[in-house]
């Protein structure tokens, strides 16, 4: 809705990550494989809800393996299956992010 310049209606606020994330697993279609680098950040801690879902999933690469026509690589993170991406957690993916991201662009190149 914000993409779109809309505002989001006031039943949705306060909704939780649990919440949106069951509706992103039930509307996601699987397109063609992505054609490049990805990364997968995965979770490493968790009970119920939030336990990382590579303890329950035969496959380590949660299927990302069979999405990527490339390089994907795993990074491990702190914290649970959502919580992984709540505080204290996400900073940690944050950093994580940043610096994958200076290293696929390279140094500063002075203009």
């Amino acid at each position: 809705m914000l993409d779109r310049g809309s505002r989001v209606p006031q039943f949705l606020h306060g909704i939780s990550v649990e919440t949106v994330l069951a509706f992103a697993r039930r509307d996601y279609v699987p397109r063609r494989p992505l054609e490049g680098k990805a990364v997968l950040f995965r979770s490493t801690e968790g009970q119920g809800l939030d336990e990382p879902v590579v303890n329950v999933s035969k496959d380590p690469l949660l299927d990302w393996g069979n999405r990527v026509k490339g390089e994907l690589l795993v990074v491990d993170t702190p914290g649970g299956h959502s919580s992984m991406i709540q505080e204290p957690y996400v900073d940690e993916i944050a950093k994580r992010l940043c610096m994958l991201i200076e290293q696929a662009i390279g140094p500063e190149v002075a203009v």
